[in-house]
């Protein structure tokens, strides 16, 4: 999972507050979040992000 291929309702990210402001892992935060408040999510291999490195 990364934030590449996230798809969070606005309610959903509302009730998680969000992004947390970290350096990196933002993304992995995010979903611990919202699995604490109880969210359905998903997580599957179905459907492949390609994405570019940060610099």
């Amino acid at each position: 999972m990364h934030g590449a291929n996230l798809g969070v309702s606005a309610e959903a990210y509302v009730r998680a507050e969000g992004f947390p402001p970290l350096p990196l892992g933002e993304d992995h935060a995010l979903v611990a979040a919202l699995d604490r408040r109880g969210h359905r999510v998903l997580r599957t291999s179905d459907c492949p992000v390609a994405t570019s490195g940060r610099l």
